[in-house]
């Protein structure tokens, strides 16, 4: 049978780390149809901890949710997760935390996929991968902006990675926010 499942991988939108910085990832698995399916992820991580026993999963590893090390140094660690049968339209997700390098310079690296299992072939393998690579850097910048004297004020345009906070925001509109931004980006 012919469906679709599509992995993504989220960091809350993060586009650098500190060093020593507590890190979350959240993968998550839909199935767009037409029928139930299950599936496996497959996913690589390399420099958040470096061992499974370093980093913090949530649900717990077991049942077929597996963490194993890397060979050699800097090799990571590889997670994989059974979704179980997830009905047209149902998401399973899980999460994978730790902490950055002491020292800046590096990146922390991860890439998902995730395959039918059972016989089932996708129909989109465009929607099959997602990864993204993050900078440890030894300080991140912040961007402040705030309505000054009187009448209001509004960032027009923001960065993808940048929200509002719990700044009130408007319909596409900071009102005002403190948050890191990445190097090369515009505001």
């Amino acid at each position: 049978p012919l469906v679709d499942l599509a992995v993504t991988v989220d960091n809350g939108g993060k586009v650098a780390y500190g060093p020593s910085e507590s890190v979350t990832y959240t993968v998550t698995v839909q199935n767009n149809g037409p029928i139930a399916q299950t599936g496996t992820v497959t996913q690589t991580l390399k420099g958040l901890g470096e061992t499974c026993a370093a980093l913090t999963f949530t649900p717990a590893l077991g049942g077929g949710f597996t963490c194993t090390n890397g060979v050699n140094p800097g090799d990571g660690v590889t997670v994989s997760y059974p979704t179980g049968s997830l009905a047209n339209g149902v998401t399973a997700s899980y999460t994978v935390a730790g902490t950055t390098p002491a020292s800046a310079g590096t990146s922390v690296n991860t890439t998902v996929s995730v395959a039918p299992t059972g016989g089932a072939t996708d129909s989109n393998l465009s929607n099959n991968t997602d990864g993204m690579q993050t900078p440890v850097v030894a300080s991140k910048p912040d961007l402040t902006v705030n309505t000054a004297g009187s009448g209001s004020g509004y960032v027009e345009g923001t960065p993808a990675a940048l929200d509002c906070g719990n700044a009130m925001p408007g319909v596409g509109k900071c009102i005002s926010t403190t948050q890191p931004v990445g190097q090369g980006q515009e505001v």
